[in-house]
């Protein structure tokens, strides 16, 4: 099932997989993945090792998932403005 905006799941919760660093197999809730994420790129500097964990993040979530479309497109942007401070 999907969340919903507040991040509570209607019935069964919708788990995701994600692997970090070697770790294996985690299974995580939207909103565990949703934490992981702004931990992540608040915490970080975004270099190479971040962006390869947030896309793992991403990978952990189902193709049609609206928080997948949302997180790459913050990630894309991140990245642009990267690119133009670069410049």
């Amino acid at each position: 099932m999907v969340a919903d905006v507040c991040g509570r799941h209607s019935g069964k919760e919708r788990r995701a997989t994600a692997s970090f660093g070697g770790k294996g197999v985690r299974l995580l809730t939207e909103q565990q993945i949703g934490r992981s994420w702004h931990k992540l790129l608040t915490k970080h500097e975004l270099d190479d090792q971040t962006v390869a964990k947030a896309e793992a993040l991403l990978d952990g979530l189902r193709p049609e998932s609206p928080l997948r479309h949302r997180l790459q497109a913050e990630l894309d942007e991140l990245r642009k403005r990267k690119l133009q401070k670069q410049n």
